[in-house]
């Protein structure tokens, strides 16, 4: 009987729940195997429809029925094989945890053996296991005496081992579980070094950079046991970098070498010193020093890349915020100075961004022609999410920090009257109500309401003192905070022509996808969108398709075109242009927000022209020129009829 069967025994047999610790004298092995072990037994314990259950500062027991409890001990007593059901990821990930870290010599059948699978399937797993490793000029080895081993530059495997951290962590797998499993380390302790030395010492790291400095601390303890210290060319950059926690960080160095029973090599000690100085780049003390300028200045080249690429996509109209460019620009330089030394980033909040974050992430993927462009390189997905992270801070303060300037001529108690509706329908929005002469305030805001014409060269509308409903759609469009104007409710991204020939579901995934990239629909969104499609025709004559999903899979409400050169069957008649409305809950109620596309698509000439275009831009164009024609006529009507006129 092996010992995790023991485990299951003792678990089943115990009258009260068992800690860690207890479990770990019992079986004469540490703690940190019992977690371990507990982790391989959970799924055959639900396999007898039972929960292992595990409860801070009381323990740990086995929940289910006697009759459930009295077939697994039956199981586990008839010695059956406790087989795990690793799957293909988990189990490389073990592979190329070990070949790559581990002091212990590894064999294809020991490998077998402890993973419960067929020599075949390890072989194959070595096969796509050597691909993987050549991604980062890395080769793998095998021969009798030593096993399996990686050949290559010391470099390029420390970036292997923090880019397999960033690849278990999309699939919600821990490499530090994979290390304290298979390697005998406890990551734990080292993180735990280096919380107290962060308490002690005041160097206000955050929880994201004690784990992550804690993660290359392990690895570079592994490595320096595998006598494979990292030796690097690029360290003198920080001799001449006058770093203010030198000190605390020898201390640091001092410590972890205490813990390893070894001394920490110089180039070691400098290559965790340029991870920890990344954690530092953009607090204030360090944006003047010299050693930063050239990093600057690729950042901010970086920056205005970025945010001209994406204002096209999300018409966020950041290129003209110069404090959002800035704050930019800081977040942006400890990714650049990563990128330009070659320090792969290792960040567990990499599944929780992309899922929370998601149309930021999306959005933050475009920032990497700007890094190919300007460092030659491209970030990996762990330093986009963290771009993301920001960018979605950095998007919300500019959008609480808008500042609009009211003209009202007509006495203090309308000016109240237009404050007291304005605030209501644009809450988020800060109203400076100031005259027309008032040069100093009227410079501070970016727009301007008026009750009377103005001579002034920024974005401004005249409004009815009485704020009619018309009114606040204008500010909403010059304030492109609502859905209905041409750029939030399209973009460059949501328009395309289809060159080659494509099908029905095709088209409806492809439109979906680029809805969903820009942030304006869930991914549940497609399948509303063919449920639709069963429900009903969504031909509408003249060759055209109006279909859309629903609206709980909306976030924003957000339309897609498309123009096929090649005109398919829909359902009975035949079509080459179709398009894709998600509108949002909140504006459900709101048909007239759509009447410029109604209107547009029912003007055979404005359709024709669509049909003349030849690329995405043009259509785009055409577009917009015609829903501000639409919407200006919408408005003038909508005018007249408030007006009684």
């Amino acid at each position: 009987m092996n010992r995790q069967e023991n485990l299951i025994q003792i678990l089943l047999k115990a009258e009260k729940p068992l800690t860690t610790q207890e479990l770990a004298e019992q079986l004469n092995v540490s703690s940190r195997t019992i977690r371990s072990d507990l982790e391989k037994i959970e799924s055959e314990i639900l396999v007898h429809s039972m929960k292992l259950e595990k409860k801070p500062r009381v323990g740990i027991w086995i929940e289910g029925t006697q009759d459930e409890k009295d077939a697994l001990f039956l199981d586990v007593k008839g010695e059956h094989d406790l087989v795990e059901s690793y799957s293909k990821e988990y189990r490389r990930g073990c592979i190329l945890v070990q070949i790559l870290l581990s002091k212990n010599k590894i064999y294809p059948y020991k490998l077998q053996n402890n993973l419960y699978v067929s020599k075949s399937t390890i072989e194959k797993d070595l096969q796509e296991i050597s691909k993987w490793l050549e991604k980062y000029d890395l080769s793998l080895m095998k021969k009798p005496s030593i096993g399996l081993y990686v050949s290559g530059d010391e470099e390029n495997i420390r970036n292997a081992v923090a880019a397999l951290a960033g690849e278990l962590s999309e699939k919600n797998q821990s490499i530090e579980s994979l290390m304290e499993t298979y390697l005998d380390i406890d990551v734990k302790e080292i993180e735990d070094i280096i919380h107290n030395w962060n308490d002690n010492y005041n160097m206000h790291l955050n929880e994201v950079n004690i784990n992550n400095l804690a993660f290359h601390a392990s690895v570079m303890s592994m490595r320096i046991g595998k006598n494979k210290a990292l030796l690097i060319e690029n360290s003198k950059a920080l001799d001449s970098e006058t770093f203010s926690y030198k000190e605390e960080f020898d201390i640091l160095i001092n410590e972890l070498s205490t813990y390893g029973n070894c001394e920490v090599p110089k180039d070691e000690a400098d290559y965790l010193l340029m991870h920890l100085l990344g954690m530092y780049l953009n607090e204030s003390s360090f944006l003047e020093n010299d050693f930063l300028n050239d990093l600057r200045k690729i950042a901010e080249n970086i920056a205005e890349d970025f945010i001209l690429k994406s204002d096209k996509i999300m018409s966020l109209d950041l290129e003209s915020n110069d404090q959002f460019k800035r704050s930019l620009m800081l977040h942006l330089l400890p990714t650049v100075y990563r990128l330009k030394y070659g320090l792969n980033l290792y960040n567990p909040l990499l599944n929780e961004i992309k899922t929370n974050y998601a149309s930021y992430y999306y959005l933050a993927l475009i920032i990497n022609s700007s890094f190919k462009k300007y460092i030659g390189v491209n970030a990996s997905e762990g330093e986009i999410a963290y771009v993301a992270l920001h960018l979605s801070v950095a998007v919300q303060q500019a959008k609480d920090h808008v500042q609009v300037a009211v003209v009202c001529s007509l006495g203090v108690g309308v000016s109240r009257l237009l404050s007291v509706k304005l605030q209501e329908n644009f809450p988020d929005v800060t109203f400076i109500h100031c005259s027309m002469n008032d040069e100093e305030q009227l410079e501070k805001c970016k727009y301007i309401i008026s009750t009377v014409e103005l001579n002034t060269d920024k974005p401004y509308v005249q409004v009815n003192p009485l704020l009619m409903e018309v009114d606040v759609q204008k500010i909403r469009t010059l304030l492109r905070k609502n859905p209905s104007i041409n750029k939030t409710n399209f973009s460059m991204q949501t328009v395309k022509v289809f060159h080659e020939q494509i099908d029905k579901i095709q088209i409806l995934q492809e439109m979906s996808n680029y809805l969903r990239m820009c942030g304006a629909v869930t991914p549940r969104f497609f399948e509303g969108v063919l449920k639709r499609e069963n429900m009903g025709f969504t031909e509408v004559g003249d060759g055209i398709i109006l279909t859309h999903g629903f609206h709980e899979d909306v976030k924003r409400t957000q339309i897609a075109f498309c123009k096929l050169d090649h005109p398919i069957v829909w359902k009975t008649q035949e079509v080459d242009f179709i398009v894709m409305l998600a509108v949002a809950k909140t504006d459900a109620k709101n048909v007239m927000q759509m009447n410029w596309l109604y209107k547009m698509l029912s003007n055979m000439e404005i359709v024709n022209k669509i049909r003349e275009c030849k690329k995405d831009r043009e259509i785009y164009e055409t577009l917009i020129e015609a829903s501000k024609k639409t919407l200006k006529e919408s408005t003038y009507y909508e005018f007249i009829r408030h007006s009684g006129s």
